[in-house]
């Protein structure tokens, strides 16, 4: 859970269409088996970034832009309890494609390593599939309104809460060694995902599910 002293009466939501917000955190493999924790004990994504890399951490134009999140009533009370935000394991959302690559940069693998081993080459993506265990998510989303479609995607009962905040507050909440960024939606049959940093895929999604949901890590 990631620390959210002030964070009482402000809301969080999932994400659209070019309209999300992703907040990550770096899971270390001596706590694979659990899917929350405390946001001060977790591995810092900093050290994995250098100034050398290209940015994958994309803020929205308007800072105070509003983000929300819908959950029933139980996770709202989790929420408050805890004085924290749940992140779920990348691996553990319920897309086969997140955090992969896109068609075009498998094909660019065919030719950067044409006399290698193609099995060989197709291990080292599924290798970096399996990384995505150690990403942790939280999923907002940007809407300057209520979403009618969203209360109906997340809002699985009567007894639901709609969490509104901005995209700068949540940011000023969170921990600094965890990342937060809007997500790129491509087709990732004819786009090509950025490379030189290990968060783009994750930060990347198809459009294709673009209208179901939107994500934080």
């Amino acid at each position: 859970m990631s620390r959210l002293d002030d964070f009482v009466g402000v809301a969080l939501v999932p994400l659209l269409m070019n309209d999300v917000v992703h907040a990550i955190a770096f899971w270390g493999a001596f706590r694979m088996d659990s899917r929350d924790t405390d946001s001060n004990h977790l591995p810092s994504v900093r050290p994995l970034l250098n100034e050398k890399q290209p940015n994958a951490f994309s803020a929205p134009t308007n800072p105070d832009v509003r983000i929300w999140r819908y959950m029933d009533f139980t996770k709202f009370v989790s929420m408050l309890e805890h004085q924290g935000l749940f992140f779920t394991r990348a691996d553990l959302i319920g897309d086969a494609f997140e955090g992969s690559f896109a068609r075009q940069n498998i094909e660019q693998r065919r030719t950067t390593y044409s006399g290698l081993d193609w099995e060989k080459v197709m291990q080292l993506f599924e290798l970096y599939k399996s990384q995505r265990a150690y990403l942790l998510l939280n999923c907002w989303h940007i809407n300057d309104q209520e979403s009618a479609a969203m209360w109906k995607l997340y809002a699985k009962s009567n007894e639901a809460i709609a969490v509104q905040s901005t995209f700068a507050h949540l940011r000023s909440v969170l921990a600094a060694k965890v990342g937060i960024g809007m997500v790129n939606y491509i087709d990732y049959d004819h786009a090509r995902i950025p490379e030189g940093n290990i968060f783009f895929p994750i930060m990347h999604k198809r459009t294709v599910t673009a209208k179901f949901h939107l994500q934080v890590f």
